[in-house]
């Protein structure tokens, strides 16, 4: 077990464990890791960063980054579908 590992050295053993080359984490978390350790890990850590897709909601303000279940709810599973592919992978 990796229990008593901080939450990168945890990641890096799970992916060291599972022989990834690369990890893909939410933007989000750019302060939580560092290229450096990953590198020296022969990991290549990667951000993935999302288009902000408008659409209506239930409230007057639209509110951006809710999960995917409010969009299924709002939007339909096909509009869905077709926006999944709105995103990119950040380095840095």
């Amino acid at each position: 077990m990796n229990d008593a590992l901080s939450a990168q050295e945890r990641v890096l053993d799970i992916c060291k464990k599972e022989s990834a080359s690369v990890y893909i984490n939410a933007a989000g978390g750019r302060a939580l890791y560092s290229f450096e350790d990953f590198s020296k890990a022969g990991i290549e850590l990667k951000f993935i960063s999302c288009a902000v897709v408008e659409y209506k909601q239930s409230g007057d303000e639209f509110t951006p980054y809710l999960s995917i279940i409010d969009q299924l709810m709002s939007m339909g599973g096909e509009a869905v579908k077709s926006s999944l592919d709105n995103y990119s992978l950040e380095r840095s």
